[in-house]
């Protein structure tokens, strides 16, 4: 069975967490919040396929050794699904590190912000020989005069089309990032 790491899987994420189980790949799930994750597991059509990690990924040393943990006793990530919060700068960069060690070839789906300067931060990752890089970009919605942030559901539907299609295209868009 393939293995998927989603960080953010509970919150904005929780609907392409589901989804990834639905496609038979044992998930598992970085989380923050414990009652988050409980309602993930009550919704999954397995939990046993869902595994959730409790880890502060801004801690490099304690983040890195729970992935070296995670890849011996699950086997190898396949697919990483990451929406990192900007305090933890250097969690993304010690998660490729971490990977690198690896010789298995992975994917890496990394959930951007409207603001952020896709090519500066891709540029700026150590991306390991044995990884595939994708951006994917969360904008907004235009409606008539007015425009809303992305929902849930948006964002996770954006990212499932971006894991299933074609995979020489590097960066996705989901909404809008620039006004009409």
């Amino acid at each position: 069975m393939k293995h998927a790491l989603v960080i953010g899987g509970t919150g904005m994420l929780r609907e392409a967490t589901l989804r990834l189980q639905e496609k038979k790949f044992n998930v598992t799930v970085v989380a923050r919040n414990q009652t988050k994750m409980q309602k993930l597991l009550e919704q999954s059509s397995g939990a046993h396929t869902i595994t959730p990690i409790y880890v502060d990924y801004s801690n490099e040393q304690q983040w890195e050794e729970e992935i070296q943990k995670l890849i011996k006793e699950k086997g190898e990530i396949g697919v990483v699904i990451a929406w990192v919060h900007s305090y933890a700068s250097k969690a993304l960069p010690t998660l490729i590190k971490a990977m690198s060690k690896w010789e298995h070839n992975w994917k890496l789906y990394h959930i951007l912000g409207s603001s952020s300067n896709v090519e500066e931060t891709r540029n700026g990752l150590p991306i390991s020989q044995n990884c595939s890089y994708y951006q994917v970009q969360l904008g907004f919605m235009q409606e008539g005069n007015t425009s809303r942030w992305l929902t849930h559901s948006e964002i996770s539907k954006g990212v499932i089309e971006a894991i299933t299609s074609d995979q020489e295209k590097r960066s996705f868009q989901i909404g809008q990032i620039e006004p009409n």
